[in-house]
């Protein structure tokens, strides 16, 4: 099917170009059998079930743009924040420009948080962790998206992430108004009811557009290569008929047959080698380097490589790049990961050698994928235990991808021929297990209870029961009666912990959260180090401690037992090292032991850390828990930003932009020039001459660009948000729009057409003529007379100066006698202004009120649909001084109301 088809279930031509701008011209069988069903597009909740490299992943996407383009909003709920972040780029870069609001929530992502709660998304790509705080703190989300995408839907049977999944699909299940569901999973053999339990259609098939042969290989012999999809099979490479030099040696035979079968295939294919032990990982890689024809890369690779923070990896990459050959696993970076995998789409790597991480959606299309483990040690039952099929299907699943590869292969690797049938019979012809519900399987009942009681359905025992009534667990997973009755018996009897800790309480209207509950509601943390925090946090305010005297507590905590180095002495030891601004490289080496430390691994433990941290600053603000604990809420908010990215605290909000190291950040304020560069708006005042000593120009303008895509961003979601809540009023919406997308005296023209509008109880006039520093508009208070000032900078991205924005105290030319000066600016303001303007109000002497656009836009708003009083926005007008901020002022009312 032709992509242009689309345009007959109403898809939007502009969307249909972009596809096709990419290169996106024809469609997969998978994504033709589900476009040619017509209940999919009339909101009927469908579940996809296909082989890797089938497309389903665009039936998604597709549903989330039309729905985007139609001013509605969609959530496309993922389970990794790879998967999150490599979606966020592409819809970014598709839907962007045209005018699509796309935005990100996962652990490194926190700055849209704001903009999904409000609503000012067209498509969000969340995590499903995030998503369970996201609903915990705005239960209203779901209620107005249009669009549920759960990518990886088979994963409501993981042991780590699938009891919240279930969680959040019963919620979306119990919700009078219901999103439409889209489920996208892998094939398995038995979807154990999951589609009858969220009422969908199934759409399945078993046919990838790229044939994918699979087969084994094995040391000095042949292999025989089978196409399961089709059935047919091919004589595969006869690795034992490669030469290859008498010197060359592997420290283990499979290493051999690995290097065998990057010859025969030969090594201009893009290869993933896949192995189980992160260790391995890294030491195959370098065995392979080893023997591996060179081919010299590029100078700027180099210059790329060269930016990473000294490391193992970095040094690896350094040496070994022109072999073309590098390794991918946990104990990477961020930054490791993302330029290691840009690296492999592009060809630049060749080989890559990496555990299954990378093959849990990742785009890394390959040509060939190499299984070189098929068992893995299990430290619980200390013994090697088969792979799941799931797992091996995802890995060989890279290889042969769609508009990539016109066909792919894969190799299991065995140790001896007579082990071949065996594994092909496990693995190639083997299927992924039925589906089933993790959440009988979970240790702590109460965490579950305490999520149920913070989605906010849940406000008694009646309804705690009927909500687990409701799960996939309670419906699909027990044979027998007594098993449902066992497993709701062990909610019930949880809340009574809940209540003897001061997590729950029992009145009048029933049973709810505490301040407290509602911390460890979202906290995610497990019941028991919960507890142990709370106390600790009273202990450390009884004592008087410094709050760094935390970080060895945390290092032991259940969080922490999983994260390298495995020794809580030495992990505290890395995080004090951390949080000092030790470079990596000295803390990698400070901690030898038997299981290697990366640069991904030292901030693991930084990042738990703080996130263990925003939770203790969370508990000590709910009254009463810790005595004079708000007393240390700041200082556990600024350890926990030095915990996450290991700088000096000045330059956590530079940190938060992604773009420089640890060793570029400190030198921001801690340099030779002496200059000092630590918020956003020094950083634009900047020239680049002001940054010699302290970055190259590159990285100077690679900040400075990222800081104004980032304003430029906040406006655009505001816009797109508040486009949407506008739509709902007939000929709201075009007036909503001019005033964003308007300059000069348009923008002044725009202001004045919305503000006198039949929704609000206000009367403008404007100034056709003004000279300099004379008012634009002049508003009838209920005491006086209000003068505006209407101000957007030339670049829509740069914030109004201080001098710009106090012009209208001058009223150069205006007759009148003012009540208020208010000057309404786009995009904002600029640091100092917000100072200087605050600082007139806290001395009572000049009635000044720098009033950004989107605060204006989202009080008109709020009166609009009646969820303030009328009147409310001439209020601020007249009554308000220093600067506007709209979330605050709206939060105040609703307290008072």
């Amino acid at each position: 099917m032709d992509i242009k088809s689309l345009t007959r279930w109403g898809v939007q031509q502009p969307l249909i170009d972009a596809w096709m701008g990419e290169g996106i011209s024809t469609l997969t069988e998978c994504q033709t059998e589900v476009f040619a069903h017509q209940p999919f597009w009339e909101g009927r909740n469908t579940l996809v079930v296909a082989p890797t490299s089938s497309g389903k992943t665009f039936v998604g996407e597709v549903l989330a743009a039309k729905s985007a383009l139609s001013m509605k909003r969609a959530i496309f709920m993922v389970p990794f924040k790879a998967i999150a972040e490599e979606k966020y780029a592409a819809f970014r870069s598709r839907y962007g420009n045209l005018g699509v609001s796309v935005v990100i929530s996962d652990a490194d992502h926190t700055r849209f948080d704001s903009a999904i709660r409000r609503g000012d998304f067209g498509i969000a790509v969340i995590v499903f962790e995030k998503m369970a705080q996201l609903l915990t703190q705005s239960p209203g989300i779901l209620v107005n998206c249009s669009l549920l995408v759960v990518d990886e839907i088979q994963m409501i049977g993981d042991q780590t992430r699938g009891p919240l999944l279930e969680l959040l699909l019963t919620h979306v299940r119990q919700l009078a108004d219901q999103p439409q569901m889209v489920g996208l999973s892998a094939t398995m053999s038995d979807l154990g009811g999951i589609d009858s339990w969220l009422d969908a259609d199934v759409i399945e098939t078993h046919k990838r557009p790229v044939p994918l042969w699979e087969g084994s290989a094995y040391p000095f012999g042949a292999s025989e290569l089978v196409d399961v999809e089709s059935g047919a099979r091919k004589v595969g490479p006869d690795v034992a008929s490669i030469v290859i030099p008498p010197s060359t040696s592997f420290s283990n035979p499979k290493l051999e047959v690995v290097f065998r079968i990057l010859l025969v295939e030969g090594l201009s294919k893009k290869t993933l080698v896949f192995r189980t032990r992160v260790d391995d990982t890294s030491s195959a890689a370098k065995e392979l380097a080893y023997v591996l024809p060179a081919d010299p890369v590029e100078p700027q690779v180099r210059q790329q490589i060269g930016t990473l923070e000294q490391s193992p990896a970095r040094e690896f990459l350094s040496r070994w790049i022109d072999k073309r050959v590098a390794y991918h696993n946990a104990g990477l970076s961020l930054e490791e990961r993302r330029l290691i995998e840009q690296f492999f789409r592009e060809g630049i790597l060749r080989v890559l050698v990496t555990t299954s991480t990378l093959a849990a959606g990742v785009n890394t299309p390959a040509d060939v994928a190499i299984v070189l483990d098929y068992k893995r040690y299990n430290f619980a039952q200390r013994t090697s235990l088969p792979i799941s099929v799931e797992e091996y299907r995802n890995s060989v699943g890279r290889a042969g991808r769609f508009q990539f590869s016109s066909e792919g292969h894969s190799y299991l690797v065995v140790d001896k021929p007579n082990e071949t049938h065996l594994v092909e019979s496990n693995f190639v012809h083997g299927h992924p297990p039925r589906i089933r519900s993790s959440m009988p399987n979970v240790h702590d009942a109460g965490v579950l209870a305490l999520r149920l009681l913070s989605l906010g359905q849940t406000t008694d025992e009646t309804d705690l029961r009927s909500s687990i009534r409701q799960s996939f667990a309670f419906n699909h997973y027990f044979s027998i009666d007594s098993d449902r009755d066992s497993f709701l018996a062990g909610f019930m009897e949880s809340l009574g912990d809940l209540e003897a800790n001061e997590l729950t309480r029992r009145d009048s209207n029933g049973l709810s959260l505490t301040g407290l509950g509602s911390v460890a509601s979202h906290s995610g943390m497990s019941l028991t180090s919960f507890y142990k925090l709370v106390e600790a946090l009273k202990e450390l305010v009884e004592m008087d401690k410094s709050v760094d005297s935390l970080l060895p507590f945390l290092c032991q905590l259940e969080e922490f037992e999983r994260l390298r180095p495995y020794d809580a002495e030495q992990r505290s030891g890395v995080l004090g090292d951390w949080v000092e601004g030790k470079s990596t490289s000295h803390i990698i080496s400070k901690y030898p032991g038997q299981y290697e430390l990366g640069s991904g691994h030292v901030r693991s433990i930084g990042e738990t850390a703080a996130w263990v941290l925003n939770t203790a600053s969370r508990i000590v603000g709910v009254p009463g828990v810790v005595p004079n604990g708000e007393a240390i809420s700041e200082k556990l908010e600024d350890l926990a930003g030095r915990c996450r990215f290991g700088v000096l605290s000045k330059v956590v909000p530079i940190a938060e932009l992604g773009v420089l190291q640890r060793p570029e950040l400190n030198l921001l304020v801690n340099n030779s020039t002496g200059r000092v560069l630590d918020t956003p708006d020094k950083i634009l005042d900047a020239t680049l001459n002001d940054f010699v000593g302290i970055l190259s120009p590159q990285r100077a303008k690679a900040l400075q660009e990222t800081i104004l895509g980032r304003i430029n961003d906040s406006i655009l979601n505001r816009r797109f948000g508040h486009a949407i809540r506008a739509d709902q009023f007939t000929g709201l919406r075009p007036l909503v729009e001019r005033c964003y997308d308007t300059g000069g005296d348009d923008f002044e023209v725009a202001l004045e057409q919305l503000l006198n509008t039949q929704w609000v109880d206000i009367t403008v006039q404007r100034f056709g003529s003004q000279p300099t520093g004379q008012p634009d508009l002049e508003v009838d208070g209920s005491n006086g007379t209000v003068v505006i000032q209407v101000t957007a900078s030339r670049s829509d991205t740069k914030p109004i100066s201080w001098a710009k924005a106090k012009e209208v105290l001058g009223s150069v030319g205006y007759s009148g006698q003012a009540d208020n000066f208010v000057t309404v600016g786009r995009p904002g303001f600029h640091d100092v202004a917000i100072g200087n303007a605050t600082e007139l109000a806290d001395r009572g002497d000049q009635r000044l009120l720098l009033l950004p656009l989107t605060g204006l836009i989202e009080v008109f708003l709020a009166e609009v649909e009646g969820t303030i009083p009328r009147g409310s926005l001439l209020c601020v007008l007249e009554d308000s001084r220093g600067y506007f901020v709209a979330e605050e002022w709206l939060a105040s009312r609703q307290t008072t109301q």
